[in-house]
């Protein structure tokens, strides 16, 4: 999370994971518990939102990717796509919300096909093929 400053506190980690899985997630309280957990299909709202209660960082970002803010604005542009990535756990030094790339269905303009391989083409894997796209940053 992004206030490394401050100590996590139990409230932003529930409101968090209400916001990127629309529940409460059960992390334990040490390294014997869930380290971190995936997400897919999050939207540019959903994302706003972490940004604006500072629940993510903004130039954050992972292998190369770009920041948090950069997948924000992106898939703002491009209603079609969505975040996909991790939250690490709240009892770890770390812990975080970590966007890993985008994911869209239903692709038919080929101006966003276009600017979702220009966008991401530096992504580990990068697929584009039937109305549907997919980068990921390993």
């Amino acid at each position: 999370m992004p206030r490394r400053e401050e100590a996590v506190t139990k409230c932003d980690v529930i409101e968090r994971d209400m916001i990127v899985f629309g529940m409460r997630i059960a992390w334990g309280t040490d390294d014997t518990g869930v380290q971190l957990r995936q997400f897919d299909g999050l939207s540019a709202a959903k994302c706003r939102a972490l940004l604006a209660k500072g629940l993510a960082t903004p130039g954050d970002n992972t292998n190369g990717s770009p920041t948090f803010l950069n997948i924000t604005k992106w898939i703002e542009k491009h209603p079609k796509f969505s975040a996909h990535g991790y939250v690490v756990a709240p009892w770890r030094h770390d812990s975080r919300v970590t966007l890993e790339g985008v994911e869209g269905t239903g692709i038919t303009d080929i101006r966003d096909v276009e600017d979702f391989l220009l966008f991401f083409r530096t992504a580990d894997e990068l697929e584009c093929a039937d109305g549907c796209a997919h980068a990921w940053y390993d």
